[in-house]
């Protein structure tokens, strides 16, 4: 028997390190898959294990954005993208994949920063997250190395954007 398993969207190295780290047990030709937009996951393979995806073609990019012919899933995204240009709508979808991949203390401190602290200094920031019991320094560096936000002259700052999806997230969840 053989065995091919698939892990989309990894986050976190914990996600596959056990999967690897026993991949000796499934025997020859079989096969783990892990896709990530991550980089740093994937320090401690060999350029042989890497695999570099192509871009889809527009039919098959076409197939991929049907949203599995739900209506309303298509109806729901073509609302939130009306109006914006195709670059924005690749920006826009990359960065919600991204963003769903954020544990939940990093999102909040996203939307936090997204809707009140755009442009304050990272001290100010991570003093007021804190004391909401939010751990600031790490999602923020996790914010920053996802290239959600970046530093400037000690000052937190997002694209414009980002700054518009993560409030627009934030108005969807509130009642």
């Amino acid at each position: 028997m053989k065995v091919l398993i698939v892990l989309d969207n990894v986050d976190n190295i914990s996600h596959v390190e056990s999967l690897i780290r026993e991949r000796s047990q499934f025997g020859s030709g079989n096969l783990i898959i892990a896709a990530t937009r991550d980089n740093h996951l994937l320090c401690g393979l060999t350029e042989k294990e890497k695999f570099k995806a192509k871009l889809l073609n527009n039919n098959e990019a076409m197939q991929l954005f049907s949203c599995r012919g739900v209506p309303s899933a298509l109806v729901t995204l073509g609302s939130h993208l009306r109006g914006r240009s195709v670059e924005e709508w690749r920006h826009e979808l990359i960065l919600k994949i991204i963003f769903d991949g954020l544990d939940y203390d990093t999102q909040s401190v996203f939307h936090d920063i997204a809707c009140a602290f755009h442009g304050f200094f990272e001290d100010e920031v991570t003093k007021t997250v804190n004391v909401c019991g939010f751990h600031s320094k790490s999602a923020i560096a996790t914010l920053v190395q996802k290239h959600l936000l970046h530093r400037a002259l000690h000052r937190l700052v997002m694209h414009d954007l980002v700054r518009d999806m993560g409030r627009e997230i934030v108005r969807m969840e509130s009642p």
